[in-house]
């Protein structure tokens, strides 16, 4: 906002290698590791007092030059981690936003850039969703989308808070709102630690054997005939396969019709492709994918694929000139 109240128009957005990303100290910091660069220029004449854009008016605009520059870089020689293609949308999409100060929304209230950079993330992230997944995620509930994304954009479970919250926002979850009831993530200092199955489903087995584990410390019961969250309905299926093995779990997934969920085979899927090889979770989705389960959920194997990491030949986009 000052930038803006000083007359600038911002043109475009870079980062910058800031930090040896092995320094003690940085490691696991993902916002320690780059600085952002803005680009900016003032008009060659200066602006007159102008009536005030409505952000309706231009709100497809945003969405649009940011999907625009997402598919220029998928279509470069660059190799960019999905942040940096984030990043490099917010230049075009701010540039929209300044050409057009003052913005407002309907009722006349401003409207500051970082609804823009909501905008950008989500526009994106469709992009990065149709160029690495096998399919969309249209049919799979918000929470979940947020879950998958925040594993296909970052690639780990420590993830900075503001843009795990700026992710969510921009898939429709206000993910402080579900934290206490899902459990699906965790604070620690300033990170946002992505949970998986066993974190959040209580134990079948012990479940089966009379145990009793508050539903308030473990939200996903395997035993319950429905799942209000289709990474709920994943996480449970993976637990039951866990714990008692493959045939069992093929009669779970029919007691509760999973095999003609659209909406819980695309999370599945999905999960397979995102999570790291390392992750306890993908053995388990790669076993259920397989076999008789695999046969009845009818998940296309070829989405079962191991991916080496390319970070030694990442593009910076100190190397990328807007």
């Amino acid at each position: 906002m000052s930038i803006i109240r000083s007359g600038f128009i911002i043109s475009a957005t870079h980062t910058i290698t800031s930090e040896v990303p092995n320094r003690i100290g940085v490691q696991k910091n993902a916002s320690a590791d780059s600085t952002l660069l803005l680009t900016c220029r003032k008009p060659k004449q200066k602006p007159k007092n102008r009536t005030p854009t409505l952000w309706r008016d231009i709100k497809d605009e945003t969405r649009s030059v940011a999907r625009q520059k997402a598919n220029e870089l998928l279509e470069s020689d660059y190799n960019l981690t999905k942040t940096d293609m984030i990043i490099s949308a917010f230049g075009p999409t701010l540039q929209v936003f300044t050409q057009e100060y003052p913005v407002v929304d309907d009722r006349d209230n401003p409207v500051r850039p970082k609804e823009a950079l909501t905008e950008a993330r989500a526009a994106v992230t469709e992009v990065i969703i149709k160029h690495e997944l096998s399919g969309d995620l249209e049919s799979v509930d918000s929470l979940s989308t947020w879950y998958v994304l925040t594993w296909l954009v970052y690639g780990t479970e420590n993830v900075p808070y503001d843009e795990a919250r700026q992710l969510g926002l921009g898939v429709g979850v206000q993910i402080d709102d579900v934290k206490q009831g899902t459990k699906i993530w965790s604070k620690s200092r300033d990170d946002v630690v992505i949970k998986g199955q066993d974190y959040r489903v209580r134990d079948f087995s012990a479940l089966e054997a009379g145990e009793k584990r508050r539903k308030r410390a473990y939200p996903v019961d395997p035993t319950d005939s429905s799942f209000e969250y289709d990474i709920d309905a994943v996480h449970a299926a993976l637990n039951v396969l866990k714990t008692k093995g493959s045939d069992f779990t093929w009669n779970w997934l029919q007691d509760r019709d999973l095999q003609n969920s659209t909406s819980f085979k695309r999370t599945a899927e999905s999960l397979i492709q995102v999570l790291p090889d390392e992750h306890p979770d993908r053995e388990l989705l790669v076993n259920l994918a397989s076999g008789e389960t695999g046969d009845l959920l009818d998940i296309d194997e070829a989405s079962i694929t191991s991916t080496e990491s390319e970070e030694s030949s990442r593009t910076t986009l100190q190397d990328f000139q807007s």
